[in-house]
């Protein structure tokens, strides 16, 4: 199994090569993505993005400051 941070690296590779190569479809690990696809990749690589933060902080507490 691989870890977060190869999933999301994986996911952002697919997401580059989908938007920026002209490619019309990306293997990614054993199912095939397409343009159409993107929402689906999107979503999923915020997950990721949440759940490496989490593992990296140790399951810790977040706190965001937001300014005007």
């Amino acid at each position: 199994m691989r870890t977060t941070q190869e999933q999301l690296e994986a996911i952002d590779k697919a997401i580059y090569a989908l938007e920026n190569t002209g490619v019309k479809s990306y293997n990614l690990g054993t199912y095939s993505v397409t343009r159409e696809d993107l929402s689906t990749l999107y979503a999923e690589r915020r997950q990721l993005k949440i759940e490496l933060a989490y593992e990296n902080n140790n399951g810790g507490v977040f706190v965001g400051v937001f300014n005007k």
